[in-house]
């Protein structure tokens, strides 16, 4: 049944049921047995339609979306963070890698990729958090054991670990992977650890006659500025083994570990207390801040004993992301993803996937759901997979198989749902609203060609991460950057634009500027590539020779700063103006002095400049193997690229 979730109707469920007391947050080789990480293969014949490939930056190879949005003016603000999810063997020559984190804009147009800067392996829980109040990039690195936060800039803020009670940092495969959260001034982390039961330990817990490795999880909490623990629990003391719907047999009679809880999140309630999901004891479980004691647990099949009682046709199986929305004393408003399978059961619970939105009335002990938001293709999510209400009561769902994630209205209708190649995965997908502003600049390609008897300058620009940009402006310069002409404007368009000028242009820079038309940054001088057979007695290479030849002299050069900008102290100013007024008169004299010879006074002006960054550096890697690329990549280009011909023949833009 869809939702029947509306913004009036969940106001006045939460002022019916309750007074709000606060509201959470908003919300490593990879082990094939627990995370269903599988080696992808891409068909290479089809790389190019479902792949970006972009001259600027030849090393990004960001997946493209197949994407339906069906009420664009329902949707709510926002960038999807998410990531290409898998084992991939990308470290071969002449390969670039998709594995890693993403940030696309509605369109499913490249923001921002953070392959590279990740090391091309999967990361997880890729989102938005709050650090001290400001928005901040958050993820785990399970290869490296630890979770970061980025800023605006995409620079690491925080390196976050776990420490045991000495001090000591853990092992990283006591990282779990599932999930992140940063709270006020603490932040939680899942863990895991294995236990070899013999025998008797298992036959006394579970009627197992054999010894079985054991796989236990919990949770740390952990002061955000020093790393030290300040909660730790596990299901070792908690859960008993015979909560798992997952059979022992099939584990440990295959010399594996049995992962009988799989813990896949963790939420912390306003009094201190903490909301867990555990999908193979398909239950949601309040733990208690002060002792870490079971305080409820709420098992979604319906089918074991629970603390809560259905009230209607409610059900959950397999469920992850598991999020307190809202609650005090006695109800609580928490969502789920309903993955509607699992094992240990032979059936589904529903025909597909879906997120849930959920009241739970704690002094009754009933459970009752709210809203259903339902795979638009009628598929089941196999694992993994979140929910996540957006700031307008929309509902953005991440549905893990083929990275799929959809949009909701909040009475459940769905108004996008997009895709990348099938194939690829992801562990959660959601939405934000982020500014990025990279400290590194603008990268540009800029390439010269004759077509049709004019030489056309075609500048290429890319900036990984920026969000402001509206307008992308092309300025001729030195090779020093000394000088400064606007030649083209343009507006931006996807990740890479192209700017084209009838003429040649031996050096470039190139400006990014905001929608009010604030500066932004702007790039390094780049060097054109021209055609080696470029004709020198051209007109348009003479006017480019002379141009180049009378700025390096100083001609036309104009100040970078204001001409008083150094004046700062009133005695220098003042005397200053004396020396300027007395060369300004002395001018005019020499001036009509020429006109009576009968000379003649060349006039010429240069648009204003701004000082240049002079401390950014390019986040595409090792310049030099970056340029070079490049430069295999562009190459002495003598045909336009048909993704960029409409440009050549309207030079009008």
């Amino acid at each position: 049944m869809a939702g029947r979730f509306s913004t009036l109707k969940l106001v006045a469920l939460l002022t019916s049921l309750f007074v709000l007391h606060g509201q959470a947050t908003p919300t490593s080789p990879l082990e094939k047995r627990q995370y269903d990480a599988t080696e992808i293969k891409i068909d290479e014949s089809k790389h190019d339609e479902q792949f970006y490939n972009f001259v600027t930056r030849p090393d990004i190879d960001a997946p493209r979306w197949k994407l339906k949005v069906y009420n664009e003016s329902a949707l709510s603000k926002g960038y999807w963070f998410t990531t290409a999810y898998g084992i991939v063997k990308q470290t071969s020559a002449n390969r670039k890698a998709y594995v890693g984190p993403y940030i696309y804009d509605q369109k499913g147009e490249l923001v921002w990729s953070g392959a590279a800067s990740v090391d091309f392996y999967s990361i997880f829980d890729f989102k938005v958090s709050k650090l001290h109040g400001e928005p901040v990039i958050s993820f785990l690195h399970p290869n490296y054991g630890a979770a970061y936060i980025l800023n605006h800039e995409y620079e690491t803020e925080k390196e976050l670990v776990l420490l045991d009670r000495d001090g000591n940092m853990l092992d990283k495969d006591t990282v779990n992977i599932h999930d992140l959260q940063i709270w006020d001034d603490s932040y939680g982390i899942m863990t895991r650890y294995a236990q070899d039961l013999d025998r008797k330990s298992m036959r006394s817990a579970l009627g197992y006659n054999g010894p079985c490795s054991v796989e236990f999880q919990g949770f740390r909490e952990s002061n955000l500025d020093t790393n030290e623990l300040q909660f730790e629990w596990n299901s070792d003391a908690h859960i008993p083994l015979s909560d798992s719907y997952l059979k022992a047999e099939g584990s440990c009679d295959d010399d594996a570990v049995w992962d009988y809880f799989h813990a896949n999140s963790i939420d912390k309630f306003p009094n201190g207390d903490y909301l867990m999901s555990a999908r193979h004891s398909y239950s949601l479980y309040r733990i208690s801040g002060v002792n870490g004691s079971i305080i409820w647990q709420f098992d979604g099949t319906g089918e074991r004993q629970s603390d809560f009682k259905w009230i209607g046709d409610g059900h959950f199986l397999g469920q992850h992301d598991a999020r307190m929305l809202a609650s005090n004393g006695t109800h609580t408003l928490i969502s789920i993803m309903d993955n509607a399978l699992g094992p240990g059961i032979p059936r589904s619970n529903n025909p597909m996937s879906r997120g849930l939105v959920i009241s739970l009335r704690e002094d009754e002990m009933t459970a009752s759901v709210v809203a259903t938001f339902d795979h638009p293709e009628g598929r089941y999510a196999l694992g993994r997979g979140n929910m996540q209400l957006l700031p307008n009561d929309n509902a953005f769902v991440g549905w893990s198989v083929d990275a799929a994630h959809s949009e909701f209205t909040p009475d459940g209708e769905c108004i996008m749902h997009a895709r990348m190649p099938a194939g690829l995965k992801t562990y959660r997908s959601y939405k934000y609203e982020w500014v990025g502003q990279p400290k590194s600049p603008p990268d540009v390609m800029s390439n010269a060609i004759v077509f049709k008897g004019t030489i056309i300058t075609t500048a290429y620009v890319s900036w990984n991460g920026a969000t402001e940009v509206a307008t992308w402006n092309l300025y001729k310069t030195n090779a020093d950057g000394e000088v400064m002409e606007l030649i083209a404007t343009r507006q931006k368009e996807g990740f890479e634009t192209s700017i084209t000028h009838k003429g040649l242009a031996s050096y470039i820079m190139v400006e990014g500027v905001d929608a009010n038309g604030k500066r932004l940054g702007i790039s390094n001088v780049i060097k054109t590539a021209a055609p080696a057979d470029l004709n020198s007695l051209s007109p348009a290479v003479v006017a480019e020779n002379k141009w180049q030849t009378d700025h390096s002299q100083g001609v036309l050069v104009e100040s970078r700063r204001g001409l008083f900008d150094n004046f700062s102290n009133p005695f220098v100013a003042f005397l200053s103006g004396i020396f300027f007024c007395a060369a300004a008169l002395y001018t005019i004299r020499a001036l009509k002095g020429m006109r009576r010879k009968g000379g003649s006074v060349q006039s010429w002006w240069l648009p204003n400049q701004y000082e240049r960054l002079a401390s950014y550096n390019s986040d595409a890697g090792d310049e030099e193997s970056q340029e070079e690329h490049k430069l295999n990549k562009l190459g002495e280009m003598k045909e336009i690229p048909p993704k960029y011909e409409e440009d050549y023949e309207d030079d009008s833009r």
